[in-house]
């Protein structure tokens, strides 16, 4: 009887050390291939960002980030309070360059800036046509 209790506590202490080795080796490929040296540069364009919105006129906006399969395929979204702020940031025409100048001087990776997208929306849009959710206008713009 002793032999099976101490055979049942080795199986079960197997398979915890199994199941941590799993998700050890599942967490170090993560952060591999994970980019962490962009992360500071994002955030310090986020503020730059957010800084030039304020200077062409488009309010306080929130900026959020999405990241897709790679570094090149990031999306900055530019979320204004009103419709015509959005517009407004929409109709200037040096607004992007000005964004990819802005996400560049932060220290993001040169050869992936031409890549990324920005779309600008406003909280009167999405709490009008969206439900509230701004998931949604990414979805169906």
């Amino acid at each position: 009887m002793e032999f099976l209790l101490w055979f049942i506590v080795a199986v079960v202490l197997g398979l915890l050390a199994c199941g941590v080795l799993v998700l050890i080796l599942v967490l170090g490929l993560f952060a591999f291939h994970y980019d962490w040296a962009i992360v500071p540069s994002e955030k310090r364009a986020k503020r730059r960002i957010r800084d030039l919105v304020l200077q062409r006129g488009g309010g306080e906006a929130k900026i959020y980030s999405f990241h897709g399969a790679t570094r090149s395929h990031l999306t900055m979204l530019i979320g204004t309070q009103t419709d015509a702020q959005a517009e407004k940031l929409r109709q200037d025409a040096g607004f992007i360059t000005a964004l990819r100048d802005a996400l560049e001087k932060s220290g993001y990776p040169p050869e992936s800036v031409p890549f990324v997208g920005f779309p600008i929306g406003s909280q009167e849009t999405i709490d009008r046509d969206y439900a509230g959710s701004w998931p949604e206008y990414l979805e169906n713009p």
